[in-house]
């Protein structure tokens, strides 16, 4: 029997973030989504991978500032949405970031429906 659950560590977080450093193939062509998004840092030898501990940090300080549980598991959905808001938004596609920094990562959190989700899961009063 297999058991579902969310992100529950940077280890698990990296694991993720590797697959948008590999290519996939689309359309025919072998296209890696970090080298897309953040050219130049792809080509200095950067991977999304290596962001997981500043993510997981991310992560875990939004909890504790809006009272979350840091024991809790951040849902899958909220976690890709923050690296799309991230690629989308701080790629070439947005504020052409060179890569990803802490403010970025806190931002893509925060717009990705993770906080809203969350408090409304744990009942926690918004101000």
């Amino acid at each position: 029997e297999c058991h579902f659950h969310g992100i529950q560590s940077a280890k698990e977080m990296s694991i993720c973030l590797a697959n948008y450093d590999q290519p996939l193939e689309i359309v025919g062509e072998q296209i890696s989504l970090a080298k897309e998004f953040f050219p130049d840092a792809f080509l200095d030898g950067k991977r999304l991978f290596s962001c997981a501990d500043t993510l997981m940090d991310e992560y875990l300080k939004i909890m504790k500032e809006i009272g979350i549980p840091s024991a809790s598991e951040i849902p899958m959905m909220y976690f890709v949405n923050t690296i799309k808001y991230c690629l989308n938004n701080y790629g070439i596609t947005g504020k052409k970031l060179y890569f990803p920094t802490d403010e970025a990562w806190r931002n893509s959190i925060f717009n990705s429906g993770y906080v809203a989700a969350e408090r409304l899961y744990f009942n926690v009063p918004i101000g």
